[in-house]
């Protein structure tokens, strides 16, 4: 699922609403209206959820499986999710067949299953539009809640769906665009905050540079080896472990990729390997590489 989380900036929180509810927002403002013009996007990337409750859980939850402590996403670049938090949901999973079920006011149910996706689809923004109390579930190997793409509020209870425009949003200006390649998952192009904590958080620890030969560095973890990290990906006669990121080279400093950099390296590493363990044990440290 294609995601975006957007966080009250406290520089633009004039009026003191991080951490606000609707019901707060209406008593301040008269609605319940949201202005996107305080907001910072903090995380684009594609996660494997079922819906915005999966995705708190997630951004809420510490890992500390090297020797970095993130918070949901090795590039996320907010605090634990909270109350005003805004998920937008851009690239939910096709449906597939279904069921939804239809509430009426006096509680009753009508049942209706669909193994047609377009006429489920159809049935779906039908349902929306008119403001009808249901709940639908997508079969895809497993009752999932279905959540069309939008955005969703965090209130105190549930994330209601709301009108957000992530183009009035703010970005923090130091970021660096990237491809971050992790273990047996398909590249992304993304953004890193060009300082040495988020470069960590991203590779699970110390920095290496892997120096190409196009004006490019491969960032990896320096002791992702020792440390047992999943493999992935070969480069060169050597073999990558844990995620890894490629960012261009301006002679003293990290710089973006051009597009035409990113284009190369989404193809470059598009496909995951599966590598062996004796082939990891082989090499034990890096070269010069021509890519």
């Amino acid at each position: 699922m294609q995601i975006r989380i957007f966080q009250i900036s406290p520089e633009h929180d004039k009026g003191r609403l991080r951490f606000a509810g609707l019901d707060e927002l209406e008593k301040l403002h008269g609605n319940a209206n949201i202005d996107s013009s305080i907001y910072e996007e903090v995380f684009h990337g594609d996660l494997d959820c079922a819906d915005p409750e999966e995705i708190f859980d997630i951004f809420n939850a510490s890992s500390n499986n090297s020797q970095i402590q993130t918070v949901g996403h090795p590039l996320f670049r907010g605090r634990s999710m909270s109350v005003s938090d805004i998920v937008v949901i851009e690239g939910g999973a096709p449906l597939l067949e279904g069921v939804i079920r239809f509430y009426s006011a006096s509680g009753s149910c009508t049942t209706a299953s669909y193994s047609d996706p377009d006429l489920f689809a159809a049935d779906l923004e039908k349902a929306h539009a008119n403001n009808l109390e249901f709940q639908a579930n997508d079969y895809r190997g497993r009752n999932t809640p279905v959540i069309e793409n939008g955005s969703y509020f965090c209130d105190r209870v549930g994330f209601p769906k709301v009108d957000f425009d992530p183009a009035l949003a703010h970005k923090t200006e130091n970021l660096l665009q990237i491809v971050y390649v992790e273990p047996g998952k398909p590249p992304i192009v993304n953004e890193v905050r060009n300082d040495l904590d988020s470069m960590q958080r991203a590779v699970g620890g110390l920095l290496e540079p892997v120096y190409n030969r196009d004006g490019t560095i491969l960032v990896v973890n320096e002791q992702g080896k020792l440390l047992g990290l999943d493999v992935n990906r070969r480069v060169g006669d050597d073999v990558i472990v844990g995620p890894f990121f490629v960012v261009g080279d301006n002679g003293e400093e990290f710089r973006s990729l051009t597009d035409a950099e990113v284009e190369r390296y989404m193809e470059r590493f598009a496909q995951p390997e599966e590598i062996s363990q004796e082939k990891v044990e082989e090499n034990s440290g890096f070269n010069f590489i021509s890519m």
